[in-house]
């Protein structure tokens, strides 16, 4: 993905310093859990914690859960904003139900678009605000704008 997108995305290297120690997760055992136990279930490992220290550089307290999702969320949600306008995607719907069935996505939600729609675009756009330092997977898109701007949401494009 970085290859394909550098401006984009960026290589986390707590996953290759897991990759390089043979932590591929379930499949061999161990990830940043590890799952060695009679019934195959994950348990804590303390060794990741030696192989994630050199990496982490605050304290780990400065972020609430809420920022955390937050940071978690927006690239994932700029993204789709993208393929939505490369039409690579025709609707929000498709991406939702993606999402959810893909790789997990609380339904509770409804899908992050319909999320996003439910907390107004115009937040979304202010809640990127504090993060543009983090880099252009932090910068609303073009598309996320014009809509934001239009009173549009994902569900309803534009407003009747």
């Amino acid at each position: 993905m970085k290859a394909a997108l550098p401006h984009r995305m960026v290589e986390s290297p707590i996953l290759n310093a897991l990759v390089q120690t043979g932590r591929f997760g379930n499949k061999s055992g161990q990830g940043f859990y590890s799952y060695k136990n009679k019934k195959g279930k994950r348990t804590a490992d303390p060794e990741v914690q030696t192989l994630i220290k050199p990496f982490i550089t605050g304290s780990g307290s400065d972020l609430s859960g809420d920022a955390l999702a937050t940071r978690l969320l927006m690239p994932m949600l700029l993204e789709a904003t993208d393929v939505l306008a490369a039409g690579i995607v025709k609707d929000a719907r498709d991406v939702d139900l993606g999402l959810i069935y893909g790789i997990g996505f609380p339904p509770f939600k409804g899908g992050l678009m319909f999320w996003a729609d439910r907390q107004g675009l115009g937040k979304i756009k202010s809640m990127l605000e504090p993060l543009a330092s983090l880099g252009p997977r932090f910068q609303p898109t073009k598309y996320l704008s014009d809509l934001a701007a239009s009173g549009g949401s994902f569900y309803r494009p534009t407003q009747a």
